[in-house]
């Protein structure tokens, strides 16, 4: 009887191994889309939070601008709020590797 227990459970696992995998492997929808902010994507009282490793800041474009141009655009500008198109960045919060808050 335990051996009969053993296997049934072992044949559980494996296929639910086997059925989460095929459930995560397939993309059945472009994540191009899933990434891209823009006026109906967002509305008004929307919190969008936008995490970015310093490694990959020279591939992220919001807008036309790149992050380099929206930090000078910022910098220039005396601080927030500043314009990025149809959005607005409105007391953005900054956050360090340890997610400690930067003031």
């Amino acid at each position: 009887m335990k051996k009969i227990f053993a296997v049934l459970v072992t044949l559980l696992f494996v296929a639910s191994v086997f059925g989460v995998a095929q459930t995560m492997a397939g993309i059945s929808y472009s994540c191009d889309d899933y990434y891209r902010i823009s006026r109906t994507s967002a509305h008004v009282g929307d919190t969008l939070t936008i995490s970015l490793l310093l490694e990959a800041t020279s591939d992220v474009n919001i807008g036309d601008k790149t992050i380099n141009n929206i930090v000078t655009g910022i910098v220039a500008n005396g601080g927030l709020p500043y314009q990025i198109g149809p959005l607005e960045l409105i007391n953005v919060e900054y956050f360090d590797e340890n997610w400690n808050l930067i003031q």
